[in-house]
Formats: structure tokens, sequence, C-alpha cells
């Protein structure tokens, strides 16, 4: 078994990643403490933040839809287990992305979500790119990264990892408990 400590104190298996393991409050923490573009940004910047900015578009543009929102709370909730590696370090090395799927269903399990990330979650992720790059990269870099399309206008505020915490546990909070009491 090959896992991992938690900031709870639980040990996360990531040979055999469990539903039951997972806990928002290890999500959270993480992912407020992990820096977004591999910590290369004018100011740090977290995945916890990241994430809420997805989550608050998402529920801007189909605000009836709660699987979405929660969704986008949770798209990156797999690096709370496996760290943010960059994409082109990722298509480098397979085995991580191949842990990183195997967490991202049991995430998907733990909160009954379906097990395929939605569209619009992923086009509004993209779209967000846009807006860090060009708020947290040196201009020559944002423009070589940029993807091809429009940015969502967020503001990027760059939260502590304490106000980052503290705003994903809220913003959870809220979309589960619309999302247990829709009956989902």
């Amino acid at each position: 078994m090959i896992w991992i400590p938690t900031s709870s104190g639980r040990r996360f298996c990531l040979s055999e990643p469990c539903a039951a393991d997972i806990e928002p409050e290890d999500i959270a923490h993480a992912l407020a403490m992990i820096c977004r573009w591999g910590g290369h940004v004018r100011d740090f910047y977290s995945v916890a933040e990241h994430s809420v900015l997805v989550a608050t578009a998402v529920e801007n543009r189909w605000p009836k839809r709660l699987d979405l929102h929660l969704w986008a709370l949770l798209h990156d909730a797999a690096e709370a287990y496996v760290g943010d590696v960059t994409a082109p370090l990722g298509r480098l090395l397979p085995d991580h992305a191949a842990v990183e799927r195997a967490v991202f269903a049991a995430v998907a399990e733990r909160f009954c979500l379906p097990p395929v990330l939605p569209a619009e979650v992923r086009v509004v992720d993209a779209a967000i790119l846009i807006d860090e790059a060009q708020a947290l990269l040196p201009a020559h870099d944002a423009d070589a990264l940029l993807p091809v399309g429009l940015p969502i206008g967020c503001e990027i505020e760059c939260w502590s990892p304490k106000c980052a915490r503290t705003t994903w546990l809220a913003f959870f909070e809220r979309l589960h408990t619309g999302y247990s009491e829709a009956g989902r």
C-alpha cells in the first residue's frame, strides 16, 4: 500500500484510492497550500482560490445546475492528494496521470457526482486560465501560453492559504447542502 498522510491525520492510499478516505477539510487544506502554475507566478495563487473562481463562474452561468457547481468546486480535488503537476510535466508522467484519474474517480464517488467532469466546467476552467495568465505571468509567457478563447474576466486576488481554505470550505458547505437537499 502506497499512502500519504493528510492534514486531518488520515492515511490516504494512492495505490487504491477509496472514496471513504476523502474529506472536504483535507481537500480544502491541501488545495489552499498548493500554488498554481508550478509556483511560477507573481504572487502566491492557490488551487483552492482557482477552484472557487471556477465554481463561482459556473454558478453564475448555470444558476440552477447544482451538480455543475459542486463539480466545478471539486474539479481539481484530486490534486489535494497527488499535487498540481504542470501540464507539460504531466505529459511526461503517464503513471501520475493514471493515479490522478483513480483519485478523481474516488472524489466523484465520495460526493455522488457523475464520473466524468462536465464539459461546462472544462470550458470555464480553460477560460479562467486566460485570466490567470494575464494577471500572474510575465507578459511574454502569458502571450505564449494563452489558450484560444476569451477570459471570464474574474479578479485574481491571491488569497492567503488561510483565506483560501476558509472560503473553499464555506463554498463547499453551501453547495453540498444544496446538492444534498435537492435529493442528489
